[in-house]
């Protein structure tokens, strides 16, 4: 079993235990406290749900910081004259 602590906005709560819900070995040490702006989540989990956690973390991830496009020199230079 690995124990996992983390940090949720309380926006995204709802989601993070819907989701929580949906893994068999997962079981909270204490329920959520509210920290500031955040809720502070403790739970137990086997490895194999631990690593579908992290998919729901990345995801998170990719919305807050989302990939901009960078744009080369000579593609910059081209729209200018064109």
């Amino acid at each position: 079993m690995i124990t996992e602590s983390f940090y949720v906005k309380a926006s995204r709560l709802q989601e993070c235990k819907d989701f929580i819900r949906t893994l068999s070995s997962v079981r909270f040490v204490h329920n959520p406290i509210l920290e500031f702006d955040e809720f502070f989540i403790k739970i137990t989990l086997e490895a194999e749900d631990a690593n579908k956690l992290n998919v729901l973390f990345n995801k998170w991830y990719n919305e807050d910081h989302p990939k901009i496009e960078k744009i080369s020199l000579l593609n910059k230079i081209k729209s200018i004259f064109k």
